[in-house]
């Protein structure tokens, strides 16, 4: 399913709240239906070409300017303005994570990326590599725009946007971020429905 609207009907377990950088003990523990809350370092991308970017110049050994390990990634399109010398985020929402099905595992194995938050499900290729690294997929609720954008406590650093604002990698701190729900755990098993995409 893309995403869901309310919390009814879904088999939660646990409130879970943690701190980014994620330990992979912490994160393996957890289960499907399990609430995540994130505190700490996160990055926002909501575009395949900069995850892209991230692992070609990886690849070629150019150091990268933000850290990824042990981080929580966002499939969150960011609308943000600067004011005062400082960034503010105006609006802040998923995207569907099935966009990046193709980047993604080799993201997740290259950077030892924790955690993935957006809508929807992603494919198994990703499952595999959440399996092996010890990641989890965890599901925005549809609607709940206003409140993930209170969990932002602010952004600290934005990178890549030379071609346009919106295209950029945002790094943002956390505090409280969430209901988030886990709907694909380090053990193979997932809640609902993926979505497939191209």
């Amino acid at each position: 399913m893309a995403g869901w609207s309310s919390c009814e009907a879904i088999p939660m377990r646990r409130e879970i709240r943690l701190r980014t950088p994620l330990e992979e003990s912490a994160v393996r523990g957890l289960e499907v239906g399990d609430i995540v809350h994130l505190d700490g370092k996160a990055f926002a991308i909501a575009y395949a070409f900069q995850f892209q970017r991230a692992i070609d110049e990886s690849k070629g050994g150019k150091p990268l300017p933000m850290d990824f390990k042990g981080s929580a990634i966002l499939h969150f399109p960011t609308c943000f303005k600067e004011e005062d010398g400082k960034w503010r985020i105006v609006y802040f929402g998923p995207t569907t994570s099935s966009k990046f099905n193709k980047v993604t595992p080799e993201f997740v194995r290259r950077f030892g990326i924790r955690a993935i938050v957006g809508k929807g499900g992603m494919d198994e290729a990703v499952m595999e590599a959440m399996k092996e690294v010890g990641c989890v997929f965890l599901q925005a609720i549809g609607g709940c725009a206003v409140i993930y954008t209170k969990g932002v406590k602010g952004i600290t650093n934005v990178y890549w946007g030379e071609r346009h604002w919106t295209y950029a990698v945002v790094e943002l701190e956390l505090s409280d971020f969430g209901p988030l729900i886990v709907t694909m755990d380090t053990k193979g098993r997932r809640l609902g429905k993926e979505e497939r995409g191209p």
